[in-house]
């Protein structure tokens, strides 16, 4: 497919555009120019070093003067387990000493027992073989004050017992105005205990489950208790996971070599019977479904094994008390819940790739959006940390290099990079709030503290301003060397020009006086004869001739019926000087336009050429044809004579053969420098019966070929294409 000139020359002048050349630049800033400009930030305020090691540092609004105060849960100089309140600006107020060791994951936390704005303190730890909890008012201990209150035997007897107690939570599960703490105690491979527990501090008892066998959480994000069949009475729910060190058999009802949905009364029992789902590493999570009054329950089980029950989702009815519809073709690829969202009408997952997906009311899941900084990690916990009203969400990196702060939604992820040398390095991410001020989060890592302001970036939209920098940079260094390239090109392109005129007016003085030469023979030839009359008509002929020459002198071209009326009289004068031994004929074709320029003397110098070389050996007979037609979108001229032949004429004149056509083809060559399209031509004996019966000259003159520099070609830009 042939591309047009006029396509080639947009496309090269749209191609080295500088603001098309640049735009890669821009392509690469937008890429990488936001990494540096992100909509949210945190930056490191401070670090400083626990006083104890192996201590929980936590900070609250104690004595409710706006600023918060610090605790710290610690084992003491003697290993007892300790809790030391430190006032806004460093005033120490005390510290309490239990009789007791805190676990390995130590057991201290806040609970609100009278529904007032000050928190109470509560502390699990244990002694010999008996875990206990002590919970205590901080800035006034006459009041709610509750210690070593036993919780249950322990079988991990050795220091450092592995033994985890979840984050306890707070509600009025016996209606008396004051709030029952409710947490789990996990152990691990000592296996007990594995139960719930409530705290009554008003009465100063203790209930626990049934042993439960897996590893129970009632203190995730979700609603841990609630009325689901309203008959006035909450029931208690959790997360769940099955690490496989209890046996089937070793108990009497349950083992962690499955995951089982367990929802407990007010009162820690049972209240429905455990419903095994097969499976090691495993666990189960849920959502409350609400539509008014009515509830359920939506779990979603998920196996880490080949073995077992494949993951499902599953809704349990609390009416009947049964599971009511079940979804076992989940994707392959692997999901994971978003236990961030406490929503409580609907259940959301995520993948490795950043896609968020819902679950529909047939179970299915359901993309709902794609985050492409999104990277799966653990969550950790969330808190409105510029005061926007809306909760950030705070994430574990997976790879333990730091964490990350996302969005309400999981947009605009910014990474805190703080080195954590494994997953259990991070003892805790606390915020520390001052009046006046947004939150500071404090990460308590091994037993160092870092903390962080998180900010919208004010620099935020400058980076729009860099972007366009960078483009308009990169443009105008693009237009400068472009525009230098094409200054230098411009003057080599018009000294090459300038060059190849002045050769072409060297050439063209080479055939001015060649012809005239040989016309001024031919007539002094007659004169000599005193055939006056001849003399004189052949004379005026010539000097029409010599006007024309003299007309076009600084021309390199001329119209092309001038130029065939050129050559006619030329043969005539040629025809006169060699005593009719030839005769000529010119066909011209009706079709072609007469007012196409041709190179000067072109026809001429060929006919001239056929006399001079072929038809002067003749004694008579001699005869010239020309023939000029259209070809290709080129004038093609003929040349045809019944000469002597190429080789011959060599022999017969030496070095005067075919001098014309040699002055000719350097006329040629000169022009075609000018041009993209060349004039050709082409020199060839013709021959009948064998033997040569003269020769033919065929020349192709495009249309449209120039005869000198053109300026405004000159001051264009540098092509790509070449049309």
């Amino acid at each position: 497919m042939t591309i047009s000139r006029k396509f080639r020359e947009r496309a090269n002048y749209f191609i080295i555009n500088p603001f098309v050349l640049a735009a890669p630049f821009l392509v690469l800033a937008f890429i990488f120019i936001p990494r540096y400009f992100k909509r949210y930030d945190a930056d490191f305020v401070w670090k400083k070093r626990a006083d104890k090691e192996n201590s929980l540092f936590f900070f609250k609004d104690l004595n409710q003067d706006g600023n918060d105060d610090e605790i710290s849960f610690f084992g003491n100089d003697d290993g007892q387990a300790a809790v030391k309140i430190t006032l806004f600006e460093d005033k120490i107020f005390g510290q309490y000493n239990m009789n007791g060791v805190f676990p390995f994951k130590i057991g201290g936390n806040f609970v609100n027992i009278d529904n007032d704005s000050l928190p109470e303190i509560s502390m699990v730890y244990y002694r010999n073989d008996s875990a206990f909890i002590s919970v205590l008012r901080p800035l006034d201990t006459t009041k709610l004050y509750v210690t070593d209150l036993f919780l249950d035997k322990i079988l991990d007897t050795k220091k450092n017992v592995k033994i985890t107690v979840t984050n306890p939570i707070t509600y009025d599960l016996d209606h008396d105005g004051f709030n029952e703490i409710i947490f789990s105690l996990n152990a691990g491979f000592s296996l007990y205990p594995r139960n719930v527990y409530m705290v009554n501090v008003k009465k100063g008892s203790v209930k626990k489950s049934p042993y439960l066998a897996v590893l129970s959480y009632p203190d995730l994000p979700q609603e841990p208790i609630c009325d689901l069949d309203n008959d006035g009475k909450p029931e208690i729910l959790f997360y769940s996971s099955s690490p496989g060190n209890v046996k089937s058999g070793d108990t009497a009802i349950l083992h962690d070599y499955s995951s089982w949905l367990i929802i407990l009364d007010e009162n820690l029992d049972f209240w429905i019977d455990p419903i095994e789902f097969k499976g090691t590493p495993s666990g189960i999570f849920y959502r409350i479904i609400k539509h008014d009054q009515d509830k359920k329950i939506l779990y979603y089980f998920s196996n880490g094994s080949a073995s077992g029950d494949s993951s499902c989702l599953v809704m349990f009815d609390p009416v009947t008390r049964k599971i009511s519809d079940r979804n076992t073709n989940l994707p392959r690829t692997p999901i994971y819940l978003l236990r961030s969202f406490g929503l409580q009408n609907d259940m959301i997952f995520y993948d490795k790739e950043g896609n968020f997906y819902s679950v529909n009311d047939q179970l299915e899941l359901v993309k709902v959006k794609k985050e492409k900084d999104f990277r799966p990690s653990g969550y950790i916990t969330k808190k409105d940390l510029d005061n926007d009203g809306e909760d950030e969400i705070i994430h574990l990196d997976n790879d333990c290099n730091g964490l990350y702060i996302f969005r309400s939604n999981y947009s605009y992820p910014v990474f805190v990079d703080v080195f954590l040398p494994s997953a259990s390095s991070l003892k805790n991410v606390s915020f520390y709030e001052i009046k006046g001020h947004q939150p500071m989060m404090v990460i308590h890592v091994d037993n160092s503290l870092y903390g962080y302001y998180y900010h919208k970036n004010r620099f935020y939209w400058v980076k729009w301003f860099v972007v366009a920098g960078i483009y308009l940079l990169f443009a105008a260094l693009f237009f400068v060397v472009l525009r230098i390239q094409h200054i230098l090109l411009h003057r080599k392109y018009k000294r090459d020009q300038n060059m190849a005129e002045l050769k072409l007016r060297s050439i063209r003085n080479q055939m001015d006086p060649h012809f005239t030469f040989n016309a001024v023979n031919a007539i002094a030839g007659a004169i000599f004869k005193e055939d006056k009359d001849t003399a004189y008509r052949y004379f005026t002929k010539f000097s029409k001739l010599i006007r024309s020459t003299m007309l076009y002198s600084d021309k390199l071209s001329r119209f092309l019926d001038e130029e065939i009326d050129f050559t006619t009289k030329y043969l005539e004068i040629e025809k006169f000087r060699f005593r009719e031994k030839f005769n000529f004929e010119i066909n011209v074709d009706e079709t072609i336009d007469l007012r196409n320029e041709v190179p000067r003397m072109i026809v001429q110098s060929l006919a001239e050429t056929a006399v001079n070389n072929g038809l002067m050996h003749r004694l008579e007979g001699g005869l010239l044809k020309i023939s000029i037609f259209e070809k290709d979108e080129t004038i093609e001229i003929i040349v045809t004579d019944n000469g002597v032949g190429m080789e011959r004429s060599k022999e017969l004149n030496k070095e005067k053969a075919f001098k014309s056509v040699k002055i000719m083809e350097e006329f040629i060559s000169g022009i075609n420098e000018l041009n993209d399209k060349p004039i050709t031509l082409e020199m060839f004996d013709i021959f009948e019966s064998g033997e040569v019966a003269g020769t033919r000259v065929i020349v192709h003159v495009p249309y449209g070929i120039r005869y000198c520099a053109d300026t405004e070609v000159i001051n264009k830009p540098l092509r790509l294409f070449h049309p």
